[in-house]
Order: structure tokens, then C-alpha cells, then sequence
């Protein structure tokens, strides 16, 4: 059975931080009100304190500029919101990030760019990561672990360990493990 364990984190610090297929923020709120959005909500007493600085070294960690601090979410583009939301799952500094298809809704352009800055923050701040996507390519590049449900009920149907090294690059994709990998899970999907 495939466990799922989160590495130690702060204390007051949720357990879980979640981005939607869609930007989930609040229109009425500017960019940096968004991000602040976590430690506002919650059981009495238990926000963690976080300062401007650390919100806006944050957006900049996830491809966001200071300017853009300002701005509500009709104002930025639809890849702006998505690293927006990011940024405010991560913010808290949860111990598992929870991925359902954030980059589903964006161009292949930016998706690659976005799956190169989720798999760098997933690397630095050693976080136990969890993504749905129907992409093989994007499992592949972003998984040590792949896991395929199938059926109704859904059953697991391959636990694949991605083979190649721990700390990947966008040259990965290149890698005779990138493309063994693509292969092995799409002919298991294939014989489903």
C-alpha cells in the first residue's frame, strides 16, 4: 500500500497546502491580500505571524514581481493566478502540497515553465507532494512515484518509481529515463 508521510514542519503550520485546476482567489482581494489569505483564517489563536517581506520573497520564488503585489486577480493573467495560488498554498508552509491539475488550464509554454517551478520549490522546501494530472509527460518529469487508478471503484492499477536523478533539471526531458518512463506508464495505460 503506498503511504503518504509529510517531513516535519512548523509549529502552528497546517498539514496540508491545496491548488485547484482553477485559480481559486478571492476577486476583491489584491495579490498580496490573497497570499495573506491563510494565516487571516483558521482556529483562534493559531495564525502563524508572517511579515510583508517573507509574502513578497515568496511571490518572487514563484515568478511573481513585487509590482504585481497590488493587483486583483482580474488584473493578472491566468498563469499569474495559478503561481499566485501557488504561492499561497505554499505560503503557510504546509508539510504535503496537494496538486489537482493546477496547470491543466495553461499553455504548453508556460505549463513547462510552471512544472519546472513546482518541482524546484517541491525540491528546496522538501515537501511531500501529491499531483493528479492526466498528462504522462508532466507525471513523469514531476513524480519519483506514479500511481494509476483505474476501474470503477478505482483500484490501483501501477505504482511506477520514475528512474532518473532526484534533483531534475528541464533536461530531464530530454533523458533516455524521461522517455523510458513515458513509455512504461503509457503501456500500462495502454493495457488497461
Amino acid at each position: 500500500e503506498p503511504q503518504l508521510t509529510a517531513p516535519a514542519r512548523p509549529e502552528g503550520s497546517p498539514l496540508f497546502g491545496f491548488v485547484f485546476q482553477h485559480p481559486t482567489l478571492l476577486p476583491w482581494r489584491t495579490a498580496l491580500e490573497n497570499l495573506r489569505l491563510p494565516f487571516e483564517v483558521g482556529p483562534a489563536g493559531t495564525s502563524m505571524p508572517v511579515t510583508e517581506e517573507e509574502l513578497f520573497l515568496l511571490m518572487e520564488q514563484v515568478g511573481l514581481q513585487r509590482a504585481d503585489a497590488g493587483k486583483r486577480p482580474s488584473e493578472l493573467s491566468g498563469g499569474m493566478q495559478m503561481r499566485l495560488s501557488l504561492a499561497r498554498a505554499l505560503a503557510p508552509r504546509p508539510g504535503i502540497l496537494l496538486l489537482d491539475e493546477p496547470l491543466a488550464a495553461v499553455d504548453d509554454l508556460l505549463r513547462m515553465r510552471l512544472q519546472e517551478d513546482v518541482r524546484r520549490l517541491h525540491e528546496q522546501r522538501q515537501l511531500t507532494t501529491l499531483l493528479v494530472t492526466h498528462n504522462i509527460h508532466e507525471a513523469v518529469l514531476m513524480a519519483d512515484r506514479i500511481l494509476v487508478l483505474g476501474g470503477r471503484p478505482a483500484e490501483l492499477q501501477l505504482d511506477y518509481a520514475v528512474p532518473g536523478p532526484a534533483v531534475r533539471t528541464a533536461d530531464f526531458r530530454e533523458s533516455p529515463e524521461f522517455h523510458a518512463g513515458v513509455r512504461a506508464v503509457l503501456q500500462q495505460l495502454t493495457a488497461m
